[in-house]
């Protein structure tokens, strides 16, 4: 009998189809290979201290975004996400 592999966080991807949730939900319904490069981090809110945070890919296909739930993205690929998104926006 041999071991589950431990998850490798530089090969993570997921299958997840393009909806558009959380920016209008008109995404072009295609499945989209998604790998940890293809995470970005979106926000709403108006102060700092009451902004929500989003793990976002955008299609190929059609530019849209759809964001994915954070359960089912490694907590790596999360942070490197927001390490990200902190460099570019919070500086």
């Amino acid at each position: 009998m041999e071991g589950l592999e431990k998850s490798n966080p530089n090969s993570w991807k997921i299958k997840y189809r393009c909806t558009g949730k959380g920016n209008g939900d008109r995404g072009c319904v295609e499945w989209i290979l998604v790998t940890k490069d293809d995470i970005f981090v979106t926000s709403r809110g108006y102060y700092k201290s009451s902004r929500e945070y989003y793990y976002t890919f955008r299609c190929p296909k059609c530019g849209r975004n759809t964001n994915i739930p954070e359960k089912y993205i490694p907590e790596i690929v999360r942070n490197k996400a927001m390490e990200k998104y902190k460099e570019l926006y919070m500086n």
